[in-house]
């Protein structure tokens, strides 16, 4: 008798042979114990053994029957199984027509839901663009030669282009979002650091997408280092007297305190002061979150707190006192307040209604320039 031909696999099994799965023990059988991995060996001994396209959906139930798996258990084991092959074909970062035939075959076999697969490609086959696009956009550009290997890959993993896009936007959101990081770790923006965003962003053919907390986060950066680097800002106030060459820049509502004890007031809880000389600007970083210790402080009076780019001012109800900026050597910022110390003689205790970082680096820009 002639013998048929046997037909040409699709694909040679992504697995070797291996020795058959044992059959679950007759303790298993008396306690009804499912046998999830020894039904993961035998599904995997069978693959080893015949084509996909030669495996029956009845098939696949005996062997789940055998090993007592069902349910999300049995799809587990498949799906599993599913994201083994993916890993196997995907082991030179490309599918061959022959692999997307067997995986054709092997879906309708294991009657995958579109769920199931789609889950499946997202864990193993994306990573594999997503760890390329990382790369390539390593040092935040892409050349006219990355973006044809990029391509090409696209191609070799059958991603659609509806998926490239995704993982696209994705990474280059992550770059934007690692370069503003970066830009605003010292709580400035510079011109030339929008600039570089924005270039950046263009070069990538992306439109940064800033909720409301993050253009306000920039808006302020941006501010603070206008004010460092000379713009500081003008207070009106007509109810002082200022010299010719002389502006107010900062007018704040604010408490005067007195420690109870000499060396046990704010500073106790150990706020790094911030030197400041000609052409050295306040930096916040160093300012601590904790708020003044009011227990260690008495409150002297209330009135106002006011920054000139010649002095320090305080107009309280029961008095006034000026310090030149000049005499300033230093100054602690707290959550709620400031501290200035003088070049002789005890701080001054401040606590300050308002933005507090924001009026430190008014007092602090004054300061480098005074």
């Amino acid at each position: 008798m002639q013998r048929k031909k046997r037909p040409t696999p699709l694909r040679d099994s992504p697995f070797a042979y291996t020795r058959p799965a044992r059959s679950r023990g007759w303790i298993d059988r008396m306690l009804g114990r499912p046998r999830a991995d020894l039904a993961d060996s035998a599904l995997q001994h069978l693959l080893s053994q015949r084509d996909p396209a030669h495996i029956s959906r009845s098939d696949i139930s005996e062997l789940m029957i055998e090993y007592d798996v069902s349910g999300p258990a049995a799809r587990e084991v498949l799906v599993h199984m599913w994201r083994r092959v993916l890993s196997a074909f995907l082991s030179d970062d490309a599918f061959s027509d022959r692999e997307i035939a067997y995986l054709d075959a092997l879906r309708d076999a294991f009657a995958l839901t579109n769920d199931e697969v789609r889950e499946s490609e997202q864990q193993v086959v994306h990573p594999r663009y997503s760890v390329a696009l990382h790369d390539a956009l390593a040092d935040a550009r892409l050349s006219d030669a990355e973006r044809a290997v990029l391509a090409r890959l696209a191609q070799q993993l059958r991603l659609p282009d509806g998926v490239q896009q995704e993982l696209y936007a994705r990474s280059t959101r992550s770059v934007i979002e690692g370069l503003l990081g970066r830009s605003t770790a010292d709580r400035r923006l510079s011109p030339e650091e929008l600039e570089q965003l924005a270039s950046v962003a263009r070069h990538l053919g992306v439109t940064p997408d800033f909720d409301g907390a993050t253009e306000a986060m920039l808006d302020r950066y941006a501010l603070f280092w206008r004010i460092e680097n000379g713009d500081l800002p003008t207070a009106i106030v007509d109810d002082i007297s200022l010299e010719l060459d002389e502006t107010c820049h900062l007018a704040v509502a604010a408490q005067r305190h007195d420690p109870r004890t000499i060396g046990d007031g704010a500073e106790a809880e150990g706020v790094g002061s911030v030197r400041i000389a000609r052409g050295v600007y306040y930096r916040v970083g160093s300012a601590s979150e904790e708020r003044m210790n009011r227990a260690s402080l008495s409150r002297a009076d209330a009135g106002r707190f006011l920054v000139t780019s010649k002095r320090v001012l305080f107009e309280g109800k029961l008095g006034s006192s000026t310090l030149g900026l000049r005499d300033i050597s230093s100054f602690q910022v707290y959550a709620d307040g400031i501290v200035l110390e003088r070049r002789t003689g005890p701080g001054l205790y401040f606590t300050l209604d308002g933005d507090v970082e924001l009026i430190a680096v008014i007092l602090g820009g004054a300061l480098a320039r005074g």
